[in-house]
């Protein structure tokens, strides 16, 4: 499935914002257990799965708040029928020292142009429902999301 030209914001907003509106157009994929709107897909067997996840990110601008030591936004496949995290991958995040002319230094940490990506074989019982959630973690930063996929592989 892809999904491109998406934004997903930091606060005010839930804090955890489920991905959907994926296109299956021009993929090989044809099951029919995905809801394409919701980006939610429910295990049609038991069995063991491979599932991935990829995004090109940036963000909308400059920061509109501090990025603190301890917010460090994901995006996650999540199990919405466990309520439990099945993998995550980090948004990447520059941390940079700047020396104020011989005054303290300020350090600022802010999100920077890169990919996060998601792999994880995993096993599963039917009828669970998995979907790829971002969780800005207090995130003050908006991101512009390009040219993500997810793709679940059953591993017989």
């Amino acid at each position: 499935m892809r999904r491109d030209g998406v934004t997903v914001s930091g606060p005010p907003s839930d804090p955890v914002q489920n991905l959907g509106g994926w296109s299956s157009a021009g993929s090989y994929f044809t099951d029919a257990s995905l809801d394409l709107n919701t980006g939610t897909w429910t295990v049609p067997a038991a069995g063991v799965y491979r599932i991935a996840f990829g995004c090109n990110l940036s963000s909308t601008g400059s920061p509109s708040g501090p990025l603190g030591a301890g917010n460090d936004p994901i995006f996650q496949i999540w199990d919405a029928t466990a309520e439990g995290q099945v993998a995550s991958g980090r948004v990447p995040i520059i941390d940079v020292a700047v020396d104020n002319a011989g005054d303290s230094s300020v350090t600022a940490r802010t999100v920077v142009f890169g990919q996060v990506a998601v792999d994880r074989t995993v096993s599963l019982p039917a009828n669970r429902v998995i979907r790829v959630q971002y969780v800005h973690d207090n995130a003050p930063t908006s991101l512009n999301l390009s040219d993500c996929y997810w793709s679940v592989t059953e591993r017989g």
